[in-house]
């Protein structure tokens, strides 16, 4: 490997971390009614950094407070 492959797998390996620990605060903070809404929660890695995504119907609902017909929610984190 090169040094330039180093850093950018350093780089990948961090924001895979930042990931994890976003994920598992945002399960922290999930209600836990039924447990549908907690377990319907999963991370998905996408190149160069990752995706969070409830998939509950009501997932919405809980974040927004309002639902609408497309329930998908997708926020995306701006670069830094």
């Amino acid at each position: 490997m090169t040094m330039e492959s180093d850093k950018e797998a350093d780089i990948l390996d961090a924001v895979q971390e930042l990931g994890e620990e976003v994920f598992i605060e945002s399960q922290r903070l999930c209600p836990e009614n039924s447990g549908w809404l907690k377990n319907s929660g999963q991370i998905i890695p996408t190149m160069g950094g990752f995706e969070i995504i409830y998939e509950a119907p009501h997932a919405r609902l809980i974040h927004d407070g309002k639902e609408q017909e497309d329930q998908y929610y997708e926020m995306k984190v701006k670069e830094f």
